[in-house]
């Protein structure tokens, strides 16, 4: 069996060209951004990410480019190569940070000082509450671990902040060459933490769609998180410091959502990979950690994915994947659950109750997203990738050479007013050699005019479409097992006449009463005998409560749940979610427990 390498320039590895090229080549992209930013030629939303790159692969510039780069402020004398900060001719000292400003030349910050008139701007004023609020949050309430001191780089030990005019919303870079552990941890010794410093904006005023405090705010909560990055594993993989980056601005400023400008190229493009680096893809990845923070576990969840990151060396090997796959299964969950969920999520798209889990907070806001650089409402919506119209009793539908990366998904809208079966199956190339589906996985999202959600998993699913159908949509989810994440996927979706006896093995008939206050009766009708798990889940995606796990027969069954957790314990009022999966079904129902 054989993938085939990716058609993507980055990537392409021919003859005699070796990973260092691929890097070099990187790094001669991300010098060419900076030297235009840094030159006031282009702007460009965020940096961090090419000086990041630049840090770790800089030496493998040409000597003009090089030569460039110092000529910026570049120091190629360490281990990493490093943006020299500016010098400031003021400072400004909170309890945790230092804040370089000038008060003339390029440089130079609004001089008002009224609000409190004590002899400090007050725009310094202002970005110094900002921080401090940020480090509060990021520090004491959500729990990580400060970023290391850079000794006294900016005249003492407190955490840099230099206020200059830049392209760009704001920056985080390396001290100097110096890594190891990060002395504000105790319980573990880090192999690959830095020191930092930020760079933020003399004006953000009139920037973006925001007031100048929004714009201050959702970038000291990115650029801040970047610094506690880098104290955790500066060398971790590029996606993740940047979905988590956009993810904490969230988390930090829920109000403000300037991150869902981000979701437009990575709604555009699913298939593909959430791990990938193309241009704003990766800060619109921090859709799967909102998915995550909503449904599966909370916020406890990433900051356990960072703690976890410090046990790996990623100086040898990239392992975000697993780091969030440990931290998921500390609460019963997996990264293959996340990302199947958010890629169904992203389809359903919906802010209503009756998208259960698949549901998003925000979905509406996501719909009504005002574009600022146009100024017109741009609707985020999923990219389908092909439309199948199926006919009965016609020749077989086969949908072919569907190149999808790994850990992504592509989507197509089923037309059918009569059952239909589909199957994924392998595509086989002239010489024989063909793709396998081992890491693809098919789902069918099915919502009635009522507004539920009906979701199927399989390699053959088998849809009726009745007469209460509103759509019927196709998710295709690749995950990458071998580790390969330099492969594609071609595959095949192969329609035909619908097998009656297959379809909705099992269902549930009726809930009552409903609402309920003591107890409710879940009444279901199994088609074919099977074992179902039943489970009752909260809106955070936790499991609550296992009702049964066993085989059912043909028939009609009724289980009661009594409002109780695994512990016995009387849940609180609210609403929750009963789970019915079996062998490629599964079934969600909300129910509502008042007191």
């Amino acid at each position: 069996m054989k993938k085939f390498a990716p058609i993507i320039s980055m990537l392409l590895i021919f003859g005699n060209s070796t990973f260092a090229d691929v890097k070099a080549l990187a790094a001669s992209q991300a010098a060419e951004r900076i030297i235009n930013v840094l030159e006031h030629k282009t702007f460009q939303r965020h940096l961090t990410t090419d000086l990041i790159n630049i840090a770790r692969n800089g030496h493998l510039l040409s000597e003009p480019e090089k030569e460039r780069l110092k000529n910026l402020g570049f120091d190629f004398s360490g281990n990493l190569v490093v943006l020299k900060s500016s010098r400031s001719q003021y400072t400004h000292d909170t309890q945790h940070f230092r804040f370089h400003y000038d008060l003339t030349g390029n440089n130079s910050v609004d001089p008002t000082d009224t609000e409190p008139a004590n002899g400090i701007p007050d725009y310094v004023d202002t970005m110094g509450e900002v921080f401090e609020e940020v480090y509060d949050h990021s520090i004491n309430e959500l729990g990580y671990v400060p970023p290391p001191s850079d000794g006294t780089h900016g005249g003492n030990a407190l955490y840099d902040v230099i206020i200059i005019y830049t392209n760009a919303y704001g920056y985080t870079n390396y001290i100097d060459s110096t890594w190891g552990d990060n002395p504000n941890s105790t319980s573990i010794v880090e192999n690959n933490a830095y020191a930092s410093y930020i760079n933020m904006r003399n004006s953000y005023a009139g920037f973006a769609d925001n007031s100048e405090l929004e714009s201050i705010q959702v970038t000291a909560a990115h650029e801040f998180f970047h610094a506690i990055q880098l104290g955790y594993d500066g060398d971790e993989e590029l996606w993740m410091l940047e979905a988590t980056a956009v993810w904490m601005e969230e988390e930090h400023y829920d109000d403000v959502n300037d991150c869902y400008q981000y979701l437009i190229p990575r709604f555009e493009k699913p298939h593909y990979s959430i791990r990938s680096i193309s241009g704003l893809l990766p800060y619109g990845s921090f859709i799967l950690f909102k998915y995550i923070d909503e449904h599966l576990g909370g916020k406890d969840v990433i900051r356990r994915a960072w703690e976890y990151s410090r046990e790996y060396n990623s100086l040898q090997n990239d392992f975000s994947i697993e780091e969030i796959d440990q931290a998921l299964k500390e609460k019963g969950h997996s990264f293959k659950k996340a990302l199947t969920n958010m890629a169904i999520a992203n389809l359903i798209l919906s802010d209503e109750q009756s998208a259960g889990i698949y549901s998003y907070e925000e979905a509406q806001g996501y719909h009504d997203y005002l574009e600022y650089s146009i100024h017109d409402t741009v609707g985020i919506e999923l990219t389908v990738f092909d439309t199948i119209n199926f006919i009965p009793d016609t020749t077989i539908i086969d949908t072919s050479n569907r190149i999808l990366q790994p850990y992504a998904a592509q989507y197509f809208k089923i037309n059918t007013n009569e059952p239909v079966r589909l199957q994924l199956r392998e595509f086989v190339e002239p010489d024989g050699t063909y793709n396998s589906i081992d890491d693809l996985n098919m789902h069918s999202i099915r919502k009635t005019i009522d507004g539920n959600y009906f979701i199927d998993s399989g390699k053959i699913i088998d849809i009726d479409p009745k007469n209460d159908t509103e759509s019927l949509y196709l998710a295709i989810v690749s995950m990458d097992t071998d580790e390969n994440t330099n492969s594609l996927f071609n595959y095949r979706i192969i329609a035909t006449d619908g097998k009656l006896d297959n379809i909705r093995q099992f269902g549930v008939i009726s809930l009552y009463p409903y609402p309920f206050k003591n107890t409710i009766t879940i009444k279901i009708n199994v088609v074919k005998t099977q074992v179902i798990d039943i489970n009752i889940y909260d809106l955070l995606g936790r499991k609550i409560r296992k009702l049964v796990s066993r085989n059912f027969d043909v028939g009609y069954h009724e289980l009661i749940w009594d409002g109780k957790s695994n512990s016995g314990k009387q849940v609180s009022s609210g609403v929750y979610f009963i789970s019915l999966k079996g062998e490629n079904s599964q079934e969600w129902k909300k129910v509502t427990l008042i007191k």
